[in-house]
């Protein structure tokens, strides 16, 4: 029995000492664990360093992987599409786009299943005369496969942002904004069908880096609620989930990782340094492990920052 009983101990310590590490990430940061108990901050996700360019897209592909569109600064007239892997700081270079060779600007971009679809515009003196359209290019070569118009009158915005595209489903989603009368941004999340090219369902959201979808839900925040919608209805509406986030907190990303959330929160605090040297408060992120039970999002453990 004695020597059952030490077998037995000596297996569990085994299978604990070679416990599997598991990461998750909200997009900002990255977090290891192996019991899903204890979190161990592993790294920052700051964005990479391109040289001179802009960012027009960076996308969650794993935990450490994005998928990258940026325009080019030193070559005003190159987009440059990319992988970039934080666990070794590795470029991937996908292949350049000139917008003079296609008369378009890019604005937007989304990687699935080894396709690259762009959201572009028509190079016009006045954006508003543009047209826009959703192509699909493979990663093996920079011509279009497929190209989807969007309609005019559907896509009165002044600028966009992430997107996302279901083509089994006819569906594109996209963050964009459009100026108040007060001169500050509004940001929506605008639902459209690829076939008709007609806007399906646009409502007001939280700026976030990434629209976040996943089996035919969209997760969005307004202040401190959180919302989804099934993308695929004919009739598109968002349904609340109740969540701890306090009034004050702001939630601006949620990512699922299995079978739990991260969500990352700001908020503003008055600091007296930061007021004098930048006009403002500095702003505060916070970091929490959740689950969604019943309707509602629970909070499961705060995370440490990564630094």
């Amino acid at each position: 029995m004695k020597k059952l009983i030490l077998i037995s101990t000596y297996l569990a310590l085994s299978l604990a000492v070679h416990a599997e590490k598991k990461y998750i990430t909200d997009g900002f940061g990255i977090w290891s664990t192996e019991d899903f108990k204890k979190f161990t901050p592993v790294l920052a996700c700051t964005n990479p360093i391109l040289g001179a360019g802009s960012i027009k897209t960076i996308q969650i592909v794993d935990i450490y992987d994005r998928f990258i569109l940026y325009k080019k600064m030193e070559h005003f007239d190159e987009y440059q599409f990319e992988f970039y892997s934080y666990k070794d700081s590795k470029h991937s270079p996908i292949y350049t786009v000139n917008r003079k060779n296609i008369n378009r600007e890019l604005d937007s971009a989304f990687y699935s299943e080894n396709c690259i679809f762009c959201l572009e515009h028509t190079i016009n003196s006045n954006y508003s005369k543009s047209d826009f359209y959703i192509t699909k290019r493979t990663v093996d070569s920079l011509e279009v496969v497929l190209e989807y118009k969007l309609d005019k009158s559907s896509f009165k915005v002044s600028c966009t942002g992430p997107m996302y595209v279901d083509e089994k489903n006819d569906r594109f989603l996209c963050q964009c904004s459009k100026y108040r009368k007060d001169g500050r941004l509004e940001y929506f999340l605008k639902i459209m069908s690829l076939s008709t090219g007609k806007e399906l369902f646009l409502t007001e959201t939280n700026y976030l880096t990434e629209v976040f979808a996943e089996d035919g839900k969209v997760y969005l925040s307004v202040q401190n609620k959180l919302f989804t919608a099934n993308y695929t209805d004919e009739n598109i509406s968002l349904h609340e989930l109740k969540t701890f986030v306090p009034e004050k907190k702001k939630i601006i990303a949620i990512r699922k990782n299995g079978d739990i959330y991260v969500l990352r929160t700001e908020h503003k605090r008055f600091n007296p340094v930061h007021r004098f040297i930048f006009g403002s408060d500095s702003t505060i992120w916070s970091y929490y492990v959740c689950k969604i039970q019943d309707g509602e999002l629970v909070k499961v453990k705060k995370l440490k920052k990564n630094s």
